[in-house]
């Protein structure tokens, strides 16, 4: 079985680790997106979606399963001129505790269409079609570890067509 295990993380504090460990729903959440074009002005409703992204979210400590050796922390950051930036910080213990290894990714994003997101990786010169859901103070995209199949599902364009359950941002207030 798959645990997730919680944690607290004041802002300016260290990670804390707490003891209570809840089950993680890893099932591929399907997303239709509405296919439009790309203009080179957002929409109303795309620059609403806009400004509710901007700001910093992060996960829980994410371990895979309970035998697993490591465990992992991701924090994304969106900004009103369109930059993002996503952190993990992989830790060699089943908890995010002490100091980890941590790999840092720039990207300016857009948003071509309804739940989607276009993340253009800076450094790599990649670019992720990737879609999103925004519920409340929670934020999920179809890209990164599942820990249930070894990649994304794509349509034919190459944009992924399902959330990932695993990876679950919160916004942090």
């Amino acid at each position: 079985m798959i645990k997730k295990v919680m944690v607290a993380l004041p802002v300016i504090a260290a990670v804390a680790l707490l003891s209570a460990c809840t089950a993680t729903d890893n099932s591929n959440t399907e997303v239709t997106a509405a296919n439009s074009e790309s203009t080179s002005a957002m929409s109303n409703t795309n620059a609403a979606v806009a400004s509710e992204l901007v700001g910093s979210w992060q996960t829980d400590c994410l371990i895979p399963d309970m035998n697993s050796p490591w465990a992992e922390q991701h924090f994304f950051t969106f900004d009103t001129g369109g930059a993002a930036q996503h952190k993990r910080v992989s830790y060699y213990e089943p908890a995010c505790t002490g100091s980890g290894d941590t790999m840092v990714d720039n990207y300016t994003y857009s948003l071509p269409g309804a739940n989607q997101i276009d993340l253009i990786d800076i450094e790599k010169d990649n670019t992720i079609n990737d879609l999103y859901q925004l519920t409340g103070s929670e934020l999920r995209f179809g890209h990164g570890y599942r820990n249930d199949t070894t990649s994304e599902n794509k349509d034919a364009s190459g944009r992924i067509t399902t959330l990932n359950n695993f990876i679950v941002y919160g916004k942090v207030e």
